[in-house]
């Protein structure tokens, strides 16, 4: 089977970034090697040299150089965020050079835009799973193992623990998700909801903290795996950030002024550098998950999983690995719908899915 996957040949984009960085490296300890792409030849040509690997410059804003680009590829995995920007642009280009496209986003834009190519997708023989890292994968999968434990399951509430530091690409979304307001599923319609707009007390296994809602990726996937009704997502809070947030609601619009945001971006690239390996190594992820029925039973579950960046590397090459070795029917996914609920599992550092009443 090494063989025959051998043979197919798969491509990153944007991967000097940081987690295109530790994606690319992976890649190359497990012999996947990958043809690297994005849209500064002088990062690509001295990454390419340093690991070994061809490359490909392009942008992915325009079409037909982008599907030009893609010749001869099985596989696109694509790290280059914002992914606002740059899913529509490169799933559409996947599928008109019949290549599968996967992305590591967790805006829900963009995975609401991606699930919502699955007609496009079949038609072109290709496979979509946007949202194949975390924060999606680990969420996704608990998700739909409480959907199998309550059929009958009416709202489901998600929520991860992490101490990590973010990586620079993570900031940048962050500012956006500040930007773009709250959000929720509500009677399976996204809604928006002023920035911390609800908080609660979560046991995430080692006694409650207080969390607070977050427009995450999953108010996206969660339905599309489950198709339960009602989805929030919470992130647990320390110390003044709370306050912060809601200081933040009148000065959002300063975030879509252009000059604010270059200046905000170039801050982070100055000051944020994404956790090492030992940071990585010392700060896993606790994730907890309710799902709640017709009656007002309850069903909870508890997850343990790596750093949150390992994650997304070990989960996003695992599906590239699958692409690479099997032919799924084509069409839009998400993780759990590809991978099975209980993916989480199998990946390095994550333990199992626990549920209980």
């Amino acid at each position: 089977m090494r063989g025959a996957m051998s043979e197919k040949k798969w491509m990153i984009y944007g991967c000097y970034g940081y987690t295109g960085r530790l994606m690319a490296a992976e890649a190359v300890s497990r012999g996947l090697a990958p043809v690297l792409a994005g849209r500064d030849e002088k990062k690509l040509r001295a990454m390419a040299r340093q690991l070994g690997l061809p490359f490909r410059c392009f942008e992915a804003e325009t079409p037909r150089t982008a599907a030009e680009s893609l010749a001869g590829m099985s596989v696109l995995l694509n790290c280059a965020g914002p992914f606002v920007d740059t899913c529509v642009a490169l799933a559409k280009c996947c599928m008109l050079a019949g290549v599968h496209y996967l992305d590591i986003a967790g805006e829900i834009d963009a995975l609401e835009y991606v699930n919502g190519l699955d007609e496009k997708a079949m038609e072109a023989g290709v496979v979509l799973c946007p949202g194949a890292g975390f924060d999606v994968v680990p969420t996704d999968c608990m998700a739909s193992a409480l959907k199998e434990a309550m059929p009958d399951a009416r709202k489901l509430a998600l929520a991860f623990d992490s101490k990590s530091p973010p990586s620079p690409g993570t900031a940048k979304t962050m500012l956006d998700v500040i930007a773009d307001n709250g959000k929720v599923r509500k009677r399976k319609v996204i809604v928006p909801r002023p920035i911390a707009h609800k908080t609660r007390k979560i046991d995430f296994g080692a006694g409650p903290k207080d969390a607070v809602a977050i427009p995450w990726g999953d108010v996206s996937t969660a339905f599309h795996s489950t198709g339960i009704p009602d989805i929030e997502v919470y992130v647990s809070i320390r110390g003044a950030a709370l306050p912060f947030l809601k200081v933040l609601r009148p000065f959002r619009c300063l975030l879509f002024m252009k000059g604010v945001r270059r200046l905000l971006d170039k801050i982070i690239d100055a000051v944020v550098k994404g956790p090492g390996p030992e940071e990585r190594q010392k700060h896993g992820v606790r994730l907890w998950a309710e799902a709640t029925g017709p009656g007002g039973n309850r069903k909870n579950a508890l997850l343990e999983t790596a750093n949150g960046y390992d994650v997304t590397v070990h989960a996003a090459l695992g599906i590239v690995e699958k692409l690479l070795e099997t032919n799924p029917e084509p069409g839009a996914y998400t993780p759990s719908r590809l991978m099975g609920a209980r993916y989480i599992c199998e990946l390095p550092g994550s333990g199992p899915i626990r549920i209980f009443s």
